[in-house]
């Protein structure tokens, strides 16, 4: 058996599990695009990186440059609005996300920019000591997007940074925890996290979209809206459980399927969901590639943790907990094609030594 299958073979039984999705959907459109993405995830980025790649911390350097620029184009912009011309402020109107987005106006959704920030003081923690940026640069760095996290507001990635200190603070306290160990025990607690969601949305005994008990009501506020979501998807995964219903895309048609009677002035939180993502990867994994494809997912995540030798030592972990807590409540994972995804896996398949060379092993030397 050629060394490549015999190091992805779970990989080939996800994509197996993918393909009976297709047919079920009769080769949507959605849903081969989606798996044309997962592919390039699971695989491209795998073979790109594995094998002493000579772009080693290239991709790290690409990302704190490119988010360097983008947040303070967006921020200095958005705050000089009113002190610049006309044709400025409708240049920003008109090419940006200005109405949608407020201060995040470069960037798509205002989540974006604040998971981007998040994710950067993460990694500016990793990299501090490390022979890839000066020191002084990334200390500036990751205050300057602490700055840019408290302007943006974006209170999931408070938490995922929130959980990669804590996760950090622990290891300085045990120095004997294994960063395997952490970031596999926090993606299983994460993907576990499904059953209490639905076992509560099951418990309330209304199983009707239009209807929501007073405990959802308050549930749903400190949620931010997103526990209707969550019971949207919840209903509307009941046919696909088991293999999905193939994309993001496919999933929202299914929730709008469900208040398309309904009188969107009156159910006003139905509608507003129905145009609204899952905001949770793992909801997401289900509702476009099924249990099934959620438990394969986080399977081959696990397989690429234990094989991984620079989880062991140094920090790299905290940056897929960070990932892996924030996917609870946004849609992080290769359903979602985020940038997020490309960085677990890159940190999954290229291992960093304690000066921030990497030492990349052969697919024959993983096994």
């Amino acid at each position: 058996i050629p060394a490549w299958i015999r190091a992805n073979w779970l990989v080939i039984i996800y994509f197996a599990v993918r393909a009976m999705t297709l047919i079920k959907m009769d080769f949507e459109y959605s849903t081969i695009r989606t798996i044309f993405f997962e592919v390039f995830f699971l695989i491209g980025i795998t073979e790109c990186t594995v094998g002493g790649s000579d772009k080693r911390n290239l991709y790290i350097k690409i990302f704190v440059w490119m988010e360097l620029v983008l947040t303070a184009v967006s921020l200095l912009l958005y705050y000089m609005l009113p002190y610049l011309g006309s044709g400025i402020n409708g240049f920003a109107e008109s090419m940006m996300f200005l109405e949608k987005c407020g201060n995040a106006m470069v960037f798509s959704n205002p989540n974006t920019a604040g998971l981007m920030a998040g994710f950067s003081i993460v990694l500016a923690i990793v990299c501090l000591g490390k022979n890839i940026f000066n020191n002084k640069f990334i200390i500036f760095y990751g205050l300057y997007n602490v700055a840019a996290l408290i302007l943006f507001g974006c209170r999931s990635s408070d938490i995922g940074v929130i959980a990669a200190i804590a996760v950090l603070v622990l290891m300085k306290l045990i120095p004997k925890l294994n960063g395997r160990i952490i970031a596999a025990a926090v993606l299983i607690m994460m993907v576990l996290s499904v059953i209490p969601i639905y076992g509560f949305i099951k418990s309330q005994g209304n199983m009707a979209y239009d209807a929501f008990t007073e405990t959802e009501l308050a549930i749903d506020y400190y949620s931010s809206g997103r526990y209707v979501v969550w019971k949207g998807c919840y209903i509307a995964q009941q046919d696909d459980l088991m293999l999905g219903n193939g994309s993001l895309k496919m999933e929202q048609a299914d929730r709008a399927e469900l208040i398309k009677d309904m009188d969107p002035d009156y159910y006003w939180r139905q509608a507003r969901s129905a145009e609204l993502g899952p905001h949770n990867g793992y909801i997401a994994m289900i509702a476009a590639a099924g249990v099934l494809g959620l438990l394969l997912f986080a399977v081959i995540i696990l397989q690429r943790i234990r094989r991984s030798e620079s989880l062991k030592k140094g920090t790299w972990c905290i940056l897929l907990v960070f990932i892996f807590v924030v996917n609870m409540f946004e849609s992080l994972f290769i359903v979602n094609r985020f940038f997020t995804c490309f960085y677990m896996l890159l940190l999954l398949t290229i291992d960093f030594n304690d000066d921030g060379s990497t030492d990349a092993p052969s697919l024959e030397e993983t096994e």
